[in-house]
């Protein structure tokens, strides 16, 4: 996973209700995405965020790509890999309370016990998701729409 300083702008304009709300003091806020491109038969798949501060000051972004070939074809897994890896990275970065926007709703759905997956791959991507929820002192997922995501929409589409 790539990890690096981030200063990116953003072409078009946002509606103000579409504005992402700031963290609290002490907290940082992750906004994840996945990307999903390709033919039928050279599917590739990428997932990535940014993090932010309390002031809504970029912090760190991450991108990766997805290599499992039973993955790349499920975006629901794809989408849990994106929410993994941010907090994989967001525990090295020693944050302890986390707030992760992620624009699948159905995913913020599963992790948050709101709805279930029966795929044994999904199940497999919640169980590592939650160990690593339960590390964080406080922790917030929850949905945003495509428009406010486009930063980290942006980096998932950067060719690795």
């Amino acid at each position: 996973m790539g990890v690096f300083q981030v200063s990116l702008k953003i072409k078009g304009s946002i509606d103000k209700s579409q504005i992402n709300e700031k963290p609290e003091y002490s907290w940082t806020k992750l906004n994840a995405d996945r990307s999903i491109t390709g033919g039928r038969n050279n599917l590739k798949a990428s997932f990535g965020g940014i993090f932010r501060d309390y002031k809504g000051d970029p912090i760190c972004a991450y991108v990766s790509k997805v290599l499992h070939p039973q993955d790349v074809h499920n975006i629901f897994v794809v989408d849990l890999w994106g929410i993994w890896g941010g907090l994989k990275l967001a525990l090295e970065l020693g944050n302890k309370s986390i707030w992760i926007e992620f624009d699948s709703l159905s995913a913020v759905k599963t992790i948050n016990g709101e709805q279930q997956s029966h795929n044994p791959r999904v199940k497999c991507g919640l169980v590592w998701i939650w160990e690593l929820l339960n590390k964080f002192d406080n922790c917030i997922i929850s949905h945003t729409w495509r428009e406010t995501n486009r930063a980290a929409d942006y980096l998932t589409k950067i060719d690795l």
